[in-house]
């Protein structure tokens, strides 16, 4: 499991990098990342953290789980 959260926040990093790299001429780098986003949260893309309502409840309905959400990764 540590794994796939490791992978999924590489990419959310590296995802952040590529969009600031190929955002457009004169578009900036903030403009950008809000671009990303918003898509992002209409795609309800699980590398940003979409996992769905039924996914949400387990782990809001987890102490452990929970605290680990709560408690961020290593990474932060």
């Amino acid at each position: 499991m540590a794994k796939s959260c490791d992978n999924r926040q590489d990419e959310f990093v590296a995802r952040l990098s590529r969009t600031v790299a190929g955002r457009a001429e004169g578009e900036s780098a903030l403009a950008a990342l809000r671009r990303e986003f918003l898509d992002g949260v209409e795609r309800r893309d699980p590398v940003m953290g979409f996992s769905g309502e039924v996914f949400a409840r387990v782990i809001a309905d987890s102490p452990t789980l929970l605290a680990r959400l709560l408690n961020g990764s290593p990474k932060r």
